[in-house]
């Protein structure tokens, strides 16, 4: 009985051991995802994806291991260890951060927010209209005084689903710039906007090409003295149907309709990923000829241990890092995606009250953040 015993802990403790190994060998490559290409290696990319995954099962083996006194314990402490920085790109500890603002004149309310078209195509039309009319509120409530929207919809008059024209009049704004794919069938515009309550001197787009219904546009706008370069930009989208997220999440699927929704998941991720590095490499080239101090904003549809996050993060300030508090979750959708929205600045600038929407309209929270120029 003793030997069966004895034999039933070694096996479960053999199985515990290859557990810890693949998650740390998943974090471990985690770790790698900001720095390899996914144009040159895109597999990585995926555990980058996956990093909170890998990082949560790490320390629930660490736990156990620490509970049984075993040598994996510092094996496994070694690994975390090892990502040293990386992993406050998800949480932020607060130390160190920007206090408040000097509370010049030419500070600077600026808001970054995907707004899913507003909820247009709800089956529910009262549903839809609700979430509109909910983002009105919250922006009536905040009044950023450059605000930037990401899968913004437009419907030119006469229409009943008003947009445009509303912000505009909440905001009490000067000046809107829009980049959009327009239709001819009910006069529809679909695209990135940035509304602005003070003089635009000059606009203008960052082209991605190759016929991308994915843009990024800017403005040079002036408050008081100061001038400032506004992008904002969304990255390439996956595209993912209702139909293939059912299809991997649905328990009731059989094994090989998963399988199938699965292969398609990975494939349009593998597009994605070198897609959205191209467009990452034509704004920061486009940006590093900006005469002016500049804030790059945006759904970027990568997380914070992706190259392409990397790309911004080596030239610029990650607003939420430099003022913000614990994790920044940002997609509200099914997926767990995280942090995926984001506000870069100039390392001549100071951002604080980075904030964070509490309740979803959309598929993504809107954020926020107060900048002005440094002393």
């Amino acid at each position: 009985m003793e030997n069966s015993k004895r034999f039933f802990l070694l096996r479960w403790t053999w199985w515990l051991k290859l557990f810890c190994a693949f998650s740390l060998v998943g974090l471990l490559l985690g770790y790698l995802s900001p720095f390899i290409n996914p144009v040159t290696f895109w597999p990585v990319a995926f555990f980058g994806l996956t990093y909170p995954v890998f990082l949560f099962l790490s320390l629930f083996c660490l736990l156990v291991f620490a509970i049984k006194k075993s040598k994996w314990t510092l094996f496994i402490l070694a690994v975390l260890l090892i990502g040293g920085k990386l992993h406050l790109r998800h949480f932020v500890t607060g130390f160190g951060k920007a206090e408040s603002l000097t509370q010049k004149s030419s500070s600077i309310k600026v808001m970054s927010y995907n707004v899913h078209l507003f909820d247009y195509y709800n089956s529910d039309n009262q549903k839809g209209f609700y979430n509109r009319d909910k983002i009105f509120q919250f922006l009536r409530e905040e009044q950023p005084e450059i605000a930037c929207f990401q899968e913004f919809y437009s419907q030119d008059a006469p229409s009943k689903f008003i947009t445009k024209d509303s912000i505009y009049e909440i905001l009490s704004a000067q000046s809107f710039h829009q980049r959009a794919a327009t239709t001819v069938y009910k006069r529809q515009n679909f695209g990135v906007t940035i509304y602005s309550k003070h003089p635009v001197i000059a606009k203008g787009e960052v082209s991605f090409g190759n016929g991308s219904n994915n843009y990024c546009i800017f403005i040079d706008v002036v408050k008081d003295r100061d001038t400032f370069r506004v992008y904002n930009a969304h990255l390439q989208s996956i595209y993912l149907t209702n139909v293939e997220m059912d299809l991997v999440s649905n328990a009731n699927s059989d094994f090989d309709h998963r399988k199938s929704g699965l292969a398609r998941v990975v494939q349009k991720l593998k597009t994605a990923f070198p897609i959205r590095v191209a467009q990452a490499e034509r704004i920061l080239e486009h940006a590093a000829q900006s005469p002016y101090s500049t804030i790059i904003c945006g759904d970027f549809n990568d997380s914070p241990m992706s190259y392409t996050y990397n790309l911004f993060d080596e030239k610029y300030t990650d607003a939420f890092r430099n003022s913000s508090l614990g994790f920044g979750w940002t997609y509200a959708g099914r997926l767990p995606a995280g942090r995926i929205d984001y506000i870069f600045h100039t390392p001549d600038l100071n951002s604080v009250n980075f904030s964070i929407q509490e309740n979803a309209f959309s598929d993504h929270y809107a954020i926020l953040v107060e900048v002005e120029k440094g002393e």
